[in-house]
């Protein structure tokens, strides 16, 4: 949580999320949300078609690129809408950006939105990546990813 605080204090967004790579006790892989601030939005993101294909968030952990659209409205590539505000507005802009631990394997995923276009400016986009890389290098995170359990022993860990 207090790493979700930082975030919010230097990137002002309407939603952040941390999400960890884990492997189900049925041998299925997905990303967990593990701490997000902003409303309740999609828990897992299994590795299905069709959020390969449209979301930034698996997008991001399959490929290990950062993505940053900055206007949803106008955007032309696919995009998985997940978060939306007390309005009903869609999200305006969205950063995705890996974790990746000491050895350089992607271990999660930080996804920022912000229900304004053009919001993440390039010092808001290398705050999200310094909080990425101190995550990558948390011994906690990293023993808890490296372990490779399966979600209940990791929970019943923590």
């Amino acid at each position: 949580h207090k790493v979700l605080i930082e975030l919010e204090q230097f990137t002002a967004g309407k939603w952040t999320g941390i999400f960890r790579h884990v492997r189900k006790p049925d041998g299925h892989e997905i990303l967990l949300r593990e701490a997000y601030d902003g409303n309740l939005s999609r828990a897992e993101f299994p590795f299905t078609e069709t959020l390969l294909e449209n979301s930034n968030i698996v997008r991001t952990y399959v490929n290990g690129n950062a993505t940053v659209i900055q206007d949803i409205a106008n955007h032309d590539g696919p995009f998985y809408e997940c978060t939306v505000n007390v309005n009903g507005a869609m999200t305006g802009s969205e950063c995705t950006i890996p974790i990746m631990n000491q050895n350089g394997i992607i271990t999660g995923v930080i996804d920022a939105d912000s229900f304004a276009a053009d919001f993440f400016t390039p010092e808001r986009i290398i705050q999200i990546a310094k909080v990425a890389m101190d995550l990558g290098s948390m011994d906690i995170y990293i023993s808890l990813v490296g372990a490779n359990k399966t979600i209940s022993n990791q929970l019943a860990h923590v």
